[in-house]
Formats: structure tokens, sequence, C-alpha cells
């Protein structure tokens, strides 16, 4: 049944609903948008080895917000701890990292130091013969494009409990 809206104007139920979903809609985007615009945010995240910068929290915070997310920023500003960070907030383990072969080392000195809860192995090579382990904790794993699908191989052939192939799995 047809409302009455501005000006005298009929207004019918459906585009009342319509009305009430994008006000609700705008709300959202409005509160994505102060979220990405924020500097800081409180969030605190266990077995964190060390104290994120405001800035890092606030990214974490909108990477565990919106769950979707593409880390950008220039270098050096700790992208990979956000990254880090964000898995151990959400308890999001197993976790693969793919990068490039000139980062696994990076991402392993990162996930040792920022998590060291977590047990971190290294994939190398082009092949499910790569995987080698970083000592006693090998739970996570870095790998490139090539040894991806090696990778998931020989991580699905692992039992639960040596499952890492993760960027930082459970120690």
């Amino acid at each position: 049944m047809p409302r009455a809206g501005l000006a005298g104007v009929a207004v019918t139920d459906a585009a009342t609903r319509r009305m009430e979903s994008l006000e609700v809609e705008r709300a959202r985007a409005e509160a994505t948008i102060a979220l990405s615009l924020a500097h800081d945010a409180e969030l605190h995240v266990d077995g964190l080895g060390g104290e994120l910068r405001p800035f890092q929290r606030a990214a974490v915070r909108y990477a565990l917000t919106q769950r979707r997310t593409l880390l950008a920023d220039e270098q050096g500003l700790g992208k990979t701890i956000e990254a880090l960070a964000a898995l151990q907030a959400d308890r999001a383990f197993p976790a693969a990292v793919v990068c490039p072969a000139s980062m696994k080392l990076v991402w392993q000195r990162e996930c040792e130091r920022w998590l060291p809860e977590r047990r971190v192995a290294v994939l190398h090579g082009r092949g499910a013969d790569g995987w080698l382990g970083s000592g006693p904790r090998s739970s996570t794993s870095r790998t490139t494009a090539r040894t991806r699908g090696a990778t998931a191989r020989r991580l699905r052939s692992r039992s639960a409990s040596a499952s890492p192939a993760t960027a930082c799995g459970s120690r």
C-alpha cells in the first residue's frame, strides 16, 4: 500500500524497503571508510612477539573486520608484521605464504620473531622434494607460485598433528 512521501508523493512499500536497505548500506560504507582512515585501533593480539605501532594496529583491525583486504603501503612500514598479527589474532592456522624466493628468508625471520609460539617451514625448489623444515620449529611455510601445487599435495598428505605448510602453524 502506498505511503505518503515527501511533499505528498506516494512511496510504495517496496520503495520504502529499498530506501531502508540503502541507508544500511551507506552506514556500513561510512564505517568502512572511517576504519580505513584510522590512525590507531584498540587491539591486543595474544602470542605476538612484539608491540604493534598504532598505524599497524589500525591496519590489523581493518583486515580482521573486512576479512578480504590487500595490504599496500610504503616499503618498511610493517606489512609483513600486520599480516602475521592478523593471522595470529584470527587464529588462522595453518597458513601458507606464497612469495618470491627472495622474500622467503624475510618471512621466515619475521614469523620466528613475531610468532615465537608457531612453527615455520620453508619450501625450496620446484617440487615436493623441496620441503625443508627450519629446524625443530617447522609448521609454517613460504613458497613460490611454482611450488604451491606440490606444497598443497604435500600438506594434504601430512597428518593433522604434523600439518605445517603454513605461514606459521601450530606448535
